[in-house]
């Protein structure tokens, strides 16, 4: 995966994390394991 592409499927994650987050209110466990996914993406 390229830059261009783990910096798309970032901002796609994070898209997907704030809707969750609005319709669900989403638990911070859940919020800070989504976040801790998106970077371990960015920094591999």
């Amino acid at each position: 995966m390229n830059d261009k592409e783990k910096i798309k499927e970032t901002l796609r994650m994070i898209d997907d994390l704030e809707r969750y987050a609005d319709s669900l209110n989403v638990g911070t466990k859940m919020l800070k394991k989504s976040l801790q996914k998106i970077r371990d993406m960015l920094n591999s």
